[in-house]
């Protein structure tokens, strides 16, 4: 399901990408909130991608453009680094106070 979450319509490019590493491109009029894509095959479904083109600059939010059929657990792996990094210098820092 692919929903429209402001109040401009224009039609877009839907992109969907399969396990096999193959990618079916959808176009959609974008006049109605939400349309729904099947699929067929024995391919996977791994991610969608609305303008995967990024031909609307003006696209409030990229991040919500793309979504995956299993969360990707590199990002949250990624910031416990960072915050681990932090504390780690935090606690290095009152250390040499002391």
């Amino acid at each position: 399901v692919v929903r429209r979450v402001g109040e401009v319509a224009v039609p877009v490019s839907i992109e969907l990408e399969f396990s096999d590493g193959a990618t079916r491109r959808h176009s959609w009029d974008g006049q109605d909130r939400w349309t729904r894509l099947s699929t067929t095959g024995p391919q996977r479904l791994v991610r969608a991608t609305v303008d995967p083109d990024r031909v609307y600059l003006v696209d409030v939010s990229w991040i919500n453009n793309t979504r995956r059929v299993t969360p990707d657990p590199q990002p949250p792996a990624r910031w416990s680094l960072r915050l681990l990094l932090w504390m780690q210098s935090v606690l290095a820092f009152y250390g040499g106070l002391a």
